[in-house]
């Protein structure tokens, strides 16, 4: 999941949190959502539609979907970054 979300360099970061720790803290910005801004997220990420297809579904364009997916990756990375930064005053 996080693979698509973040950059390498995250990533390699992120490997250091346990499973449920990324869990809890994708849940925890996806809560703070708009009700369309999740979904969105649960067809692309967990259930595999393209972003053309959700478009059609939502009733809106794929650059709206696009935009969407993209905030919400910035509000994840953000997230991700400042737990690894606080883990790294801790040690």
């Amino acid at each position: 999941l996080l693979k698509g979300l973040t950059t390498e360099e995250t990533l390699h970061e992120v490997e250091k949190l346990d499973e449920g720790q990324v869990h809890n803290l994708v849940c925890n910005v996806l809560a703070k959502q708009p009700a369309l801004q999740r979904s969105i997220f649960d067809l692309y990420w967990l259930e595999g539609f393209s972003e053309a297809e959700i478009g059609r579904i939502k009733r809106t364009t794929t650059e709206e979907v696009k935009a969407s997916l993209q905030e919400l990756r910035k509000k994840i990375v953000k997230k991700i970054e400042l737990i690894i930064s606080n883990l790294g005053q801790h040690v």
